[in-house]
């Protein structure tokens, strides 16, 4: 069954018309008049009062929840760090406690290793993305 080259050419030319001026059309016709919506490219899209959510862009965000993870990995740290240095303490010369605590701060300051290693990565790409200068004042990074 073959379809009229006229017929698809027709069919395209529609599509291409509806498809330049829906915006427009959608916009002259949507209105967002309740409060609690915003015209924004020709749809209502709820505001914060509407959903609850916050309007905070996504970058600070991200930055808060790995400052949030970056303390939490120290607190960690030094938890595994203290019960480590105990139980080294309490082997009495026991091979097998000693090495186990040796063991635990072993992997608790590669932790430390990875996790900064991490934010320094994403910081530095961070900076390359956006086209920070680099200068190294740590806290007042907005991702």
């Amino acid at each position: 069954m073959n379809v009229p080259t006229r017929f698809l050419k027709s069919a395209l030319a529609t599509a291409l018309v509806l498809l330049t001026f829906a915006p427009q059309l959608v916009g002259a016709v949507a209105s967002c008049s309740d409060g609690k919506t915003v015209l924004m490219s020709g749809v209502c899209v709820p505001t914060s009062s509407a959903t609850g959510l916050s309007d905070r862009e996504p970058g600070p965000v991200i930055a808060t929840v790995i400052y949030w993870l970056m303390g939490i990995l120290g607190i960690l740290a030094i938890l595994l760090f203290v019960v480590a240095g105990i139980q080294y303490l309490l082997a009495g010369g026991d091979e097998k406690k000693t090495e186990s605590a040796k063991n635990m701060m072993q992997y608790a300051a590669t932790g430390v290793a990875v996790g900064l290693l991490a934010y320094m990565i994403v910081y530095t790409v961070q900076q390359l993305v956006s086209g920070g200068s680099g200068s190294g004042s740590g806290g007042s990074a907005a991702y």
